[in-house]
């Protein structure tokens, strides 16, 4: 079985033997041959587009294939060289009969000629060629010098043959046809190679959302995409072979070329346009060969940023809640919803103050919706919640290679994912003084620089930080830098715990009951039973308390539909000290059992003092240990002691 053709060859021969030859060994180098026949002259009317198939290697003899060469340039051509064993082989047989011979050759001498006249005991004169008119001449003068026999190529024979001179035709053997034909098959594949690469090359700088342009090592332009040739208001036509500074005066290509330094993302003015340039020198060895530039225009660069923008607010940096979704019965939040409506019409920094649950995060998102940001992304940190040694990479980014575990390509800080939009920082209070400083520097600035990174990176960001602790307080005792406190105290918002509006306790409670209930509608009966209940509270959770016992609640009815709301109230309110009245204040009534021992009474009332602060506190052991003004680990001793 004839194995595939691995290249397409055309033969362009100057007489049927080579044709032959070739056709007959071309199947053994996986090569499928189209002939030709053609010599000197004839070869110059050869197109390309005139040939059966398009070959990947043109191959010829002598002066048909330099005509070749020169007519054709996208596609290689080689030619069958004779060897001295060819011409020995075609003058051994005119040893006895011949003293003197004319070897005409197109283009080059042969190696071993005289070695070749010693041994048959010929005289053999040389002449090398380079048109038909040159040949004419040597053929005349061998003639005229009584030459007894004239050997080449087929133009040698045809000009012999018109003076009536013997001549024989030197052809090429079996070996220099093979030898031709391997060259082939290593060129055709390069060539193939080539051809791919230039292609793929071609695809990219021609479809390439940059302008690029490539100069040599005198800043001669070499290359040049259509989209640099918008960009720079210019043609391939106008700027190849130019030199870059007639094109691009401020190019800064010759300084590169000298530097050897590389320049990224730097503005250049030109045609009227701000283009953000790069700039990287091709080095071999030691040497700067040129420059690559890239250009981009700034326009679409800020077009690219704000899709980028939505991209981020499609993974999830977006504010699902406006000012409609607060719910109140109460004036005094009314007013405040007010006043947070108009607060979000500007850009200054927002204060959110209140208890654990009151719904900071829930009106951060209402104030964003409602503000000139509100395209922008939502991005939310609780700075209580991430390590101190993770935080700073979190809210600044990094760069490649800052540290130890780092992105390869680095990381966009969340400064920089709220750009244009609303950055969200909740447990302010609680960010380490290690960070404060920087925090300080990038909201007086509005740019910060990323970990291990050496550029300053401008931002236009919305701050809104939350807090339950008392900031002011955090200033006195030392623990919160003061000037970082005016920065973020520009415009305050406290929002009151549920005690302190207790209209809204039932009117919430009972519309998250409703919304939450599948098969056991709200009576009377449960809203005049669970209301007192609700009201006699103190919701030191404050909402997420709140909601948290109506998803219970509802929960339980929805699992038991038949269950009366009696039994269902008494199951799920029974973790509730019910008996026990808010004041309205927090104030902590204790009950010691009067029977007990002083030292018993004494760890009785312990208990309760712990276990009201951490009510009051939403179990956070932390801040419950700082208001009693014990450790935390004592803190846990006595909590351990108490369940003993």
């Amino acid at each position: 079985m004839t194995p595939a053709a691995s290249f397409k060859l055309t033969l362009i021969s100057p007489y049927p033997t080579l044709t032959a030859l070739t056709t007959r060994l071309a199947s053994e180098y996986e090569c499928e041959v189209t002939t030709v026949e053609a010599v000197l002259d004839e070869a110059r009317n050869i197109a390309i587009d005139s040939l059966p198939t398009r070959p990947d290697v043109l191959l010829s003899r002598g002066g048909t294939a330099e005509h070749l060469r020169a007519a054709i340039q996208d596609i290689p051509v080689l030619s069958i060289n004779t060897s001295a064993l060819d011409l020995l082989c075609t003058l051994q047989p005119f040893a006895e009969d011949i003293r003197s011979v004319a070897f005409a050759n197109f283009g080059r001498n042969l190696d071993g000629v005289a070695d070749i006249a010693r041994a048959l005991n010929i005289q053999i004169d040389e002449y090398v060629y380079h048109s038909r008119e040159e040949l004419a001449g040597q053929i005349l003068l061998a003639h005229q010098k009584g030459t007894e026999l004239a050997v080449g190529g087929q133009l040698v024979v045809r000009e012999a043959q018109n003076l009536g001179m013997h001549c024989v035709l030197l052809q090429a053997g079996e070996h220099a046809v093979r030898e031709a034909l391997r060259e082939a098959r290593s060129v055709a594949q390069m060539h193939r190679w080539l051809n791919r690469r230039n292609a793929w090359l071609h695809t990219i700088l021609n479809n390439i959302a940059e302008g690029v342009i490539v100069t040599d090592e005198n800043d001669s332009i070499r290359a040049i995409n259509p989209m640099a040739e918008r960009l720079l208001n210019t043609t391939s036509e106008i700027a190849l072979g130019q030199w870059v500074t007639d094109i691009i005066p401020n190019s800064r290509v010759p300084a590169i070329r000298e530097s050897g330094q590389a320049e990224f993302s730097e503005l250049l003015h030109v045609t009227g346009k701000t283009l953000v340039a790069s700039r990287v020198p091709i080095i071999a060895g030691s040497s700067v060969m040129g420059v690559v530039c890239t250009f981009a225009d700034g326009s679409r660069i800020q077009r690219a940023e704000q899709r980028l923008r939505g991209q981020m607010r499609q993974k999830g940096f977006v504010a699902r809640y406006g000012f409609d979704d607060i719910l109140t019965a109460n004036d005094h939040m009314h007013a405040l919803k007010n006043l947070a409506a108009m607060y979000a019409k500007g850009s200054s920094t927002i204060l959110l103050q209140g208890e654990t649950g009151t719904g900071k995060e829930l009106f951060a998102q209402a104030l964003h919706r409602g503000s000139p940001f509100t395209d922008g992304p939502f991005v939310a940190v609780n700075c209580a919640a991430i390590p101190e040694t993770l935080l700073e990479s979190e809210l600044f980014g990094y760069e490649e290679g800052a540290f130890t575990g780092a992105r390869r390509q680095g990381k966009a800080g969340l400064f920089e994912m709220a750009h244009r939009g609303t950055l969200f920082l909740d447990e302010i209070g609680e960010i380490p003084g290690s960070l404060q400083a920087r925090l300080l520097r990038a909201l007086q600035e509005r740019e910060v620089m990323r970990i291990g990174g050496s550029q300053v990176i401008p931002i236009e960001v919305r701050i809104i930080c939350a807090t339950n602790r008392d900031l002011a307080q955090r200033v006195r005792e030392g623990h919160f830098r003061q000037d970082l406190f005016y920065r973020l105290n520009v415009l305050t918002l406290r929002i009151p715990p549920l005690r302190e509006r207790r209209e809204d306790i039932p009117f919430i409670g009972l519309r998250l009951l409703r919304e939450q209930l599948r098969n056991k509608p709200v009576d009377d009966t449960l809203e005049a039973a669970l209301t007192p209940l609700m009201s006699r509270y103190a919701w030191p959770g404050n909402l997420r308390e709140l909601q948290n016992t109506m998803e219970r609640l509802a929960l339980v009815a929805n699992l038991r539909p038949d269950q009366s709301w009696a039994d269902i109230i008494e199951q799920i309110w029974a973790p509730f000290d019910t008996e026990e009245e808010d004041t309205g204040e927090g104030d902590l009534k204790l009950h010691v059992t009067s029977g007990d021992s002083l030292k018993d009474m004494t760890r009785e009332a312990e208990t309760q003092i712990i276990r009201h602060f951490l009510s009051l506190n939403a179990n956070d052991q932390t801040r419950t240990a700082a208001e009693l003004g014990i450790s935390r680990m004592s803190l846990w001793r006595r909590l351990q002691d108490t369940e003993q």
